[in-house]
């Protein structure tokens, strides 16, 4: 009886610790899933679960001290994380996440213990050297601190971690205390901007977007004020990936014309996702998707969709290369008079930019790109090629101040038919040359001046026309 008692109880204690080491598992397993779309709060009671059943098993307690890291409770990663060195010593991967959670309690000199046995597992991650350099400057060594963060920039690090270097040897250098946590920037979800402009303008065109209308009377100087709403939201984000949902609008309204309010005041809607991917770090591939609402003064005017693909590709610290396809399509409401000018088309769409991000400097870049436009329209009068080749310079000036310059010249934009009006083909030279000096108030509020010069050379004589704007916009950005 008594043998039968104790297989009894060594069969039921068996049955137990397998009972709760199956429930252990399955709590990981979806808290596991959870931490891997970065969902961090549902991945928590879960891990805490699995740690509770099976607390000596070395996956569970490391887990739960990221996710702990992750939620900001630092004293509690630096808890669950030490207790699994304790088990796993030579485990390099949590020598970087236990220092980081004792840097975060303001504990420098264990920190810097840690981050040097990151820094020697592996040599080529730059964010061990980054944050053993944040706390060289807490321990009160600036000097080694700034020597450290210069080495950072000789790894080639993403533009993200590249800016926040260049953030604090600014600061450093200047004597400057940086701020604690400026380099964990957290992702707002809502990004909002409001503007409003008021503009000279020395031609009103019937087309906003390029094309003069054939017999339109030109030169016509007015003042305009216009408005403006963008919205971003965060829809979806997990440690490779980002979804927005993202709408842009603007009104502008004419002053002296404004009698002739069905013709002048343009409006445009667009509303459409942009969907980001990491695939490493130095390769990003973006997937915009819109549709746009066009209308001129109370007439609807055209209706576009479009989609794109983007790859970026960070070659350097100081080279980002862009290459991307759109594919465009416009419907026109307004009927027009022949069938050659029917305007709805699909445009085919190729390009790519070459960014310079200069050293040192906070905000200075350089762009050059090329686009080629292949406008399928359905009238043989709107069917052409388009060239167009970018240049963009931008920087910071003094204080609050900063500078953008573009120019923007298409050197053959060919149509492939003869005029059914003017019985020539048509071929026409486009520039845009645009300068921008913005003041920021402070986070939220900026003013910028502009002007923009556009000229289109054709030879047909009726789309030869050229512009003028100048401006003053207030924004605020939330």
């Amino acid at each position: 009886m008594k043998k039968f008692l104790v297989l009894f109880l060594l069969l039921f204690s068996i049955f137990i610790v397998s009972a709760r080491t199956e429930a252990a598992s399955v709590a990981f397993s979806k808290g596991q899933a959870a931490f891997s779309e970065s969902d961090f709060k549902k991945a928590l009671p879960l891990l805490q679960e699995a740690y509770k059943e099976d607390p000596q098993n070395p996956d569970h307690i490391y887990l739960l001290g990221l996710t702990y890291l992750q939620l900001d409770q630092y004293q509690k990663a630096s808890q669950y994380l030490k207790e699994f060195l304790d088990k796993k010593p030579d485990f390099a991967d949590a020598y970087f996440p236990y220092g980081l959670s004792l840097y975060r309690q303001k504990q420098y000199a264990p920190a810097a213990v840690w981050f040097e046995k990151a820094k020697e597992k592996d040599k080529k991650d730059p964010l061990p050297v980054f944050y053993s350099g944040l706390n060289q400057y807490y321990l009160g060594d600036p000097e080694k601190s700034l020597t450290t963060l210069k080495l950072v920039d000789q790894m080639a690090p993403n533009a993200e971690l590249a800016s926040a270097v260049s953030e604090w040897v600014k600061d450093i250098q200047e004597g400057k205390v940086p701020k604690e946590g400026a380099e964990k920037k957290e992702e707002k979800k809502w990004t909002i901007r409001v503007a409003g402009s008021a503009f000279y303008d020395s031609n009103v065109i019937l087309d906003p977007d390029e094309g003069n209308i054939a017999g339109f009377q030109t030169n016509q100087e007015d003042a305009m004020a216009a408005g403006a709403l963008d919205v971003t939201y965060l829809l979806h984000r997990t440690e490779n990936s980002k979804l927005f949902v993202e709408y842009s609008g603007y009104q502008s309204a004419y002053a002296n014309i404004n009698f002739d309010f069905d013709r002048f005041n343009f409006g445009r809607q667009t509303g459409g996702i942009n969907f980001y991917y990491k695939i490493n770090d130095k390769l990003r591939w973006r997937m915009p998707l819109s549709g746009t609402f066009v209308n001129l003064g109370l007439s609807k005017y055209v209706l576009m969709g479009q989609g794109a693909s983007y790859f970026d590709a960070a070659w350097d610290k100081k080279w980002l290369t862009t290459f991307y396809g759109k594919m465009v399509r416009n419907e026109y409401y307004a009927s027009p008079t022949n069938i050659d000018q029917i305007r709805d088309a699909t445009q085919a769409i190729f390009g790519f930019d070459q960014f310079f991000f200069v050293p040192n400097q906070k905000n200075m870049y350089f762009k050059a790109g090329y686009q080629f436009t292949d406008n399928f329209a359905v009238g043989n009068d709107w069917y052409y090629t388009q060239h167009e080749i970018t240049a963009v310079f931008g920087t910071d000036l003094w204080k609050k101040w900063s500078l953008f310059l573009l120019t923007d010249i298409s050197p053959r934009r060919q149509f492939k038919h003869v005029d059914s009006v003017y019985s020539v083909r048509r071929r026409d030279v486009i520039y845009n040359n645009t300068g921008a000096l913005t003041y920021k108030f402070n986070k939220t509020f900026s003013a910028t001046g502009s002007y923009s010069y556009y000229k289109t050379h054709s030879n047909i004589a009726n789309y030869t026309y050229h512009r003028q704007v100048a401006g003053l916009s207030f924004a605020a950005q939330f």
